[in-house]
């Protein structure tokens, strides 16, 4: 799997990148038992309740309104002469459904006057289209002073509600009048005779209004959910944190998002602390995840894949006997039959129960590619070989053998073809792998362009392509991409390798490009001290240019990692297949050693 350079994320810090389902999330940190410390959760704005006046005008609109919960708006998501209009209302009824949004406004017509002549109450259905508009005073018809007549009132609203793109256009209120006091050409017809500048106005604020009643939830739902991770100190206190955090947010992708995390965190938490992966839990963080405050069509997909990451990690297997009873039972908008399939066949697999893992197993396999989860293909082959039905996925073995050659268990899936044929199989396989590796060696006549990198002391050091009589790895990474982290050792394995070859020996320099660093989340020193790696790692610190250059001109897409193997004269021979599985270092020493020939 490679992950691209740049990732457009719902929540910023949240995920940057994402491992795949057949990534192991085990931490890179030696184990150590981690504690649930407590995370103050940032309220909400606090907000005066409606008076019972307001309810009641409110109720003009909505009479079967019984709740109108005041909700803030950010203040700097207001135009300075709007200032003032922070508050709208979400009205529900009595079962607590949506029903709509109200929003007073008092401001001037103009952004050059001082006082607040427009007096208005806005009110929009669930779905945010407008239904009416209140005066709460009279309007202003111009800047005169000359008031709005009540017959002008119905087009008024007509306007707010279809506003046509050419009155949208004008910038400003006063931009409707010419120099010569005119109604400019184009809005004619488009707005309230002697009226024109209300007409923008009130056609604005209700397009701004529905703006702000969709927007504001996020930026308050962002705020405070960067409070929360700032202030967590391990991943058990930040998937209980943000447990706590989930059922207050409003914005539905900001929930999803955040749903993730908490699985991903408490995953991570049980995985460090191994007394707790079966017995122990956190009532709070397990409620989330198995009944979480999500669109109700997408529930029980995100609940199944939540609990698959469980069962294939083999964490907390009551929680997931739960989540399997409750997915089956199901019966308003259940989950996609493959992913409870999964879920269900992950489960008995890591239990040992290898016979009834077949049946869901096949189910799944049907549905999801093996490129997509080799694991659970090979779940498959290893339970039917335990069934004495692994003749039927010989096939199935060698594909995986052949794509995803470090797979654990995979040499051993190849069994299914006859425990006498593994050893054939495997050389078999591994020639077939090194012929299409040496298949796809490029032909160019241009030498990659040199990398302008830092140096630890962030120094500048220009690296040429090409050495004389030297082959070279680049290898482009970055410490927040999971398939970077798990890449790393191969290369070092890769540098062992050629070390104890004679023909590799002193002819292979091998550099790592620590690239995209604006998106780090931990200390450079950190992450070395977790991979160790072997050889030399430069810097591409200045917005990754030195890397989306060296990809522009080589016609590949920047994506992590990227190792490429350039010949003595600096030409790009190989690109290495993408894959968490792959046998990077064997692939290496293929290519290099055909360019050394």
């Amino acid at each position: 799997m490679k992950t691209n350079v740049v990732i457009a994320t719902i929540v910023v810090g949240l995920n940057a990148c994402t491992a795949t389902t057949q990534t192991a999330l085990a931490p890179l940190a030696a184990p150590t038992r981690e504690t649930v410390e407590a995370v103050a959760i940032p309220p909400l704005p606090e907000m005066e309740p409606f008076s019972a006046a307001q309810v009641a005008f409110f109720q003009k609109t909505f009479p079967e309104g019984t709740t109108f919960s005041p909700r803030s708006i950010p203040q700097e998501m207001l135009a300075s002469e709007d200032k003032g209009n922070e508050t709208y209302a979400a009205a529900r009824d009595q079962q607590g459904k949506l029903i709509g949004y109200i929003r007073d406004f008092k401001g001037p017509l103009l952004a050059t006057q001082a006082e607040p002549t427009v007096a208005v109450t806005f009110a929009f259905d669930a779905n945010l289209e407008l239904l009416t508009l209140m005066p709460t005073a009279p309007l202003p018809k111009d800047a005169e002073g000359a008031i709005l007549a009540d017959g002008d009132l119905p087009q008024l609203i007509n306007i707010a509600k279809a506003p046509t793109l050419a009155l949208l256009a004008i910038a400003k209120p006063a931009d409707t009048i010419d120099a010569n006091g005119a109604v400019k050409p184009e809005i004619v017809g488009a707005v309230v005779t002697g009226a024109a500048r209300l007409s923008r106005r009130i056609a604005g604020l209700a397009q701004e209004s529905r703006r702000l009643i969709t927007q504001s939830p996020g930026v308050w739902d962002k705020r405070r959910l960067q409070q929360v991770m700032a202030s967590a100190v391990n991943s058990a206190s930040l998937a209980h944190a943000l447990a706590e955090l989930l059922p207050t947010l409003d914005d539905p992708e900001i929930r999803r998002a955040v749903y993730q995390s908490i699985a991903k965190s408490y995953i991570e938490a049980l995985t460090i602390d191994p007394s707790r992966t079966r017995e122990a839990e956190d009532a709070i963080v397990e409620a989330q995840l198995i009944n979480p405050p999500l669109d109700p069509t997408k529930v029980n997909d995100e609940i199944a894949h939540t609990c698959f990451l469980l069962a294939r990690n083999d964490l907390r297997r009551p929680l997931v006997e739960r989540c399997i009873i409750q997915l089956r039972s199901a019966s308003s908008h259940p989950a996609d039959p493959a992913r409870i399939a999964r879920l269900v066949g992950t489960a008995h697999f890591v239990a040992g129960n290898l016979a009834a893992a077949v049946s869901p197993l096949v189910q799944a396999c049907g549905a999801i590619h093996i490129d997509r989860d080799p694991e659970l293909h090979l779940q498959l082959v290893l339970a039917a070989i335990s069934t004495g039905k692994g003749t039927q996925y010989c096939g199935t073995a060698q594909e995986l053998f052949q794509a995803h050659p470090m797979l654990p268990r995979t040499s051993e899936a190849l069994s299914a073809c006859g425990p006498d044929r593994v050893l054939e199989l495997t050389e078999k396989i591994r020639t077939n792998q090194k012929r299409e590796l040496l298949d796809r060696q490029r032909e160019s006549d241009t030498p990659a362009p040199a990398l302008s990198l830092e140096d630890d002391q962030m120094q500048p050091v220009e690296v040429s392509a090409g050495e004389a009589n030297k082959i070279s790895v680049w290898v482009f990474f970055s410490t927040w991409c999971p398939h970077c982290a798990s890449e790393l050792p191969r290369i070092n394995a890769f540098v062992r390798a050629t070390e104890q070859s004679p023909m590799m020996r002193g002819r292979v320099r091998v550099l790592g490009i620590r690239t995209a660093v604006e998106k780090e989340r931990i200390p450079y020193a950190t992450f070395l001290e977790r991979t160790k790696p072997t050889f030399r790692i430069l810097s591409d610190a200045t917005f990754s240019m030195a890397f989306s250059r060296f990809a522009k001109t080589q016609g590949v897409r920047p994506e992590l990692p990227t190792v490429a193997v350039l010949d003595s004269d600096g030409r790009v021979r190989y690109f290495l297949a993408p894959g968490d599985y792959r046998d990077t270092a064997r692939e290496l020493t293929w290519a290099v050693e055909s360019l050394l020939k």
